[in-house]
């Protein structure tokens, strides 16, 4: 289950954690709705779940690198087994709703 306190103390959103490659993102998730052109850094878009990846180094394998959680009009839905059970962003979610999470959790922005 995933949750955003998990996200952001660890940045691990359920099964999907940094450092995962883009087969094994998408071997969880299944083939993004969306995805960059560009295969450097290589960008899955998944609604309002991005996943970007990109090279620690010359030759080796691409990474997850960030995962970034929008709620933005239009908002676009999370795939559910990734959904912060914790947390239903919408695009009504304000800065002080978000503090109110940081504070909830113990952490400051």
């Amino acid at each position: 289950m995933a949750t955003l306190e998990q996200f952001l103390r660890t940045g691990d959103l359920g099964s999907l954690h940094p450092g995962m490659t883009p087969a094994k993102a998408i071997a969880l998730l299944g083939p993004p709705p969306d995805a960059s052109v560009q295969r450097e850094p290589k960008i899955l878009k998944y609604g309002g779940l991005q996943l970007t990846f990109s090279r620690p180094g010359r030759g080796a394998e691409q990474q997850l690198v960030l995962t970034g959680l929008y709620f933005r009009p239009p908002l676009e839905p999370i795939p559910e087994s990734v959904s912060p059970a914790d947390f239903n962003g919408t695009s009504e979610t304000t800065l002080a709703d978000v503090r109110a999470i940081l504070d909830r959790v113990g952490m400051k922005e």
